[in-house]
């Protein structure tokens, strides 16, 4: 059986941003602070379940036109993107799940 890892994680500056925005939208654009509070909740929540699995498990997103590997993760409309440094979860970007990523990520 394969033994289970704990992941550190770190989170990017540009996920920072990103999560910031979608939050502040859902926020103050939208009026709806319970959806917005309940978006950031599921997403760290997400992050540090899939932390403390095997992220290493999951289909790897590649594409020529990327530097490196990434993994996904599914939160409702949101795909937040990861990378992984030896035991280390380094958590770079979240998108709108109908946004061109590569273009994004490129």
């Amino acid at each position: 059986m394969t033994k289970r890892k704990l992941y550190r994680i770190i989170y990017s500056n540009a996920f920072h941003k990103e999560l910031s925005s979608i939050v502040n939208y859902i926020l103050y654009a939208l009026h709806n602070r319970n959806a917005a509070r309940r978006l950031y909740k599921s997403v760290i929540g997400s992050i540090e379940s899939r932390s403390t699995g095997f992220p290493d498990a999951y289909e790897i997103f590649k594409s020529d036109r990327l530097t490196k590997e990434y993994y996904r993760i599914y939160v409702n409309n949101y795909v937040v993107y990861y990378s992984l440094k030896e035991e280390v979860m380094v958590v770079e970007h979240i998108f709108y799940s109908k946004q061109n990523v590569l273009e994004l990520l490129s």
